[in-house]
Parts: C-alpha cells; structure tokens; sequence
C-alpha cells in the first residue's frame, strides 16, 4: 500500500539545492502559503463552532 504512491504525481522528482529555478522557489513559497492559510482558515472555523456550541 506505501509503495502505489508512486503513480500519483509520475512528473515528481527530487529537489537539489544547487539547482532551484524561480518557479520552483514559487511553487514551494505558494504551498506553504496555501498551507499557513488553510490552517489558519481551520482553526478559526473550530473557534467559531467551539463558541457556538459553547453558548447554545
């Protein structure tokens, strides 16, 4: 089951520091962006229906 993963994303390949275009710089800047955003989105959602359920 670990090892199927591999047909998921078949254009992936490895990272060398010696060799980072601005694209990738960019693509890997916008998903931690995407991710801050999103946990952040998560926890204000958890926030606002923890107070609901606390003030029902």
């Amino acid at each position: 089951m670990a090892e199927s993963h591999s047909g998921v994303m078949p254009t992936e390949t490895p990272i060398s520091n010696n060799s980072l275009t601005p694209q990738t710089k960019w693509s890997i800047a916008f998903v931690v962006i995407y991710a801050v955003v999103f946990f952040a989105f998560i926890c204000i959602l958890v926030h606002i229906w923890y107070l609901a359920i606390k003030t029902r």
